[in-house]
């Protein structure tokens, strides 16, 4: 019998921003189920909220750890880059997962162990700034880093139209990938 097993990539833009807000619109939290392979996303950071300071792999297993204790037999999968939710698709569905999934977001956020999702077009501008600065960063350690596309364009797609980190193949490892992000992260 082959197995099936679902990978859930938990991706979040890190924003540096004072005065983040959390988003009414469910999916632009929601996190993608599909089996692409996930090292094509952006790199694992570490972020500041609330005083508190949590990796990828941290915010993903407080995640699993609530869904764990909503029920739902989940685990990290540490090997994906960023870090994801394993669960095998026979035993929890997708039905299941999706309403803990945003419960768990939710409740997380409000505890200040998450960041809180970009919304609007001032964050959105915000991190277009930051990823200007952090372009040039990225050049200077060696990497061509495509051209942005125009700040109306970038607001539109909702930040998914340039991330200049994508410059960095994931192929160089997780070590180069973490050092740059160390040294021209936002």
């Amino acid at each position: 019998m082959v197995e099936r097993r679902s990978v859930i990539t938990v991706l979040a833009v890190v924003v540096a921003l004072g005065a983040c807000s959390s988003s009414d619109d469910p999916s632009s939290s929601a996190p993608s189920s599909n089996d692409e392979d996930p090292s094509n996303s952006s790199i694992e950071t570490t972020v500041t909220v609330a005083g508190a300071s949590l990796s990828r792999l941290e915010e993903t297993e407080a995640i699993v750890g609530c869904l764990q204790e909503r029920g739902l037999a989940v685990q990290v999968d540490p090997d994906s880059f960023p870090p994801g939710i394993e669960f095998d698709n026979r035993i929890v569905s997708e039905e299941q997962f999706e309403p803990a999934y945003e419960a768990c977001i939710e409740e997380l956020t409000e505890a200040g162990l998450l960041r809180p999702t970009i919304s609007g077009p001032e964050q959105l501008a915000q991190l277009y700034e930051d990823f200007l600065t952090a372009a040039e960063c990225i050049e200077a350690e060696g990497y061509e880093v495509p051209d942005p596309p125009s700040l109306e364009v970038f607001v539109d797609t909702n930040g998914a139209a340039w991330n200049p980190f994508d410059a960095v193949p994931p192929e160089k490892g997780l070590e180069e990938l973490t050092r740059i992000d160390a040294k021209c992260g936002l």
